[in-house]
């Protein structure tokens, strides 16, 4: 029996569309192995031994492929892609759970049920659960924000200012006259001197 390397692809993308239809012979073969493997997995707990078997009849793969089937395996029931942290968090959370199953069933006093509580408590850490969720920041978050400058108030719903009081203000202030014809300019209350501006820069 020999499987096709691409099986996994098509698997997860078969799945990813919404399970429509009756699965191929050929990938209901595969899932049946990824099962058979994953079962070993949990009563063996031995990488190579299963890579091993699997190079044996009936299934006669190659030492690559076999070792490619045992991380398919435990990325479709644990993960996708490599195997990843998270995988094996819920392997060990798994464990964990048969064990306090155990400790359950043979109970007889308090302190066994303490010892059944911890290890729940272990499985629980081990899958992260007692970490909140960080919530999803919005792709607008991070745009820079379009800014619109006008020299015109009223464009946006702002009165206009008293332009001669204005101007009575900035005369009151106590600063050179030529400070005073500038901040006028920039005020709009007068016309900008474009070459007086040019001139004092170069003899700056």
């Amino acid at each position: 029996m020999v499987i096709p390397d691409t099986k996994y692809d098509a698997l997860i993308s078969y799945i990813e569309t919404g399970a429509q239809g009756d699965l191929p012979q050929d990938m209901v073969e595969y899932v049946s192995t990824l099962e058979l493997i994953r079962g070993m997995h949990m009563r063996y707990e031995n990488r190579q031994a299963i890579v091993k078997f699997l190079q044996q009849p009936p299934y006669s793969l190659s030492y690559y492929l076999a070792n490619k089937y045992y991380s398919d395996a435990i990325n479709f029931f644990y993960l996708d892609v490599e195997i990843k942290k998270n995988a094996w968090r819920n392997m060990y959370a798994e464990k964990l759970d048969r064990a306090a199953d155990l400790v359950l069933k043979t109970a007889t006093t308090s302190k066994d049920i303490d010892i059944y509580k911890n290890i729940i408590f272990a499985a629980r850490d081990m899958r992260q659960l007692h970490i909140p969720e960080s919530e999803d920041i919005p792709e607008e978050f991070f745009k820079k924000p379009n800014k619109v400058y006008v020299l015109d108030p009223g464009l946006i719903g702002r009165s206009k200012a008293n332009r001669n009081l204005l101007a009575k203000h900035i005369d009151s202030l106590n600063i050179p006259e030529a400070d005073k014809q500038r901040v006028k300019a920039d005020a709009m209350i007068e016309d900008i001197e474009f070459l007086s501006e040019y001139d004092d820069e170069d003899q700056s």
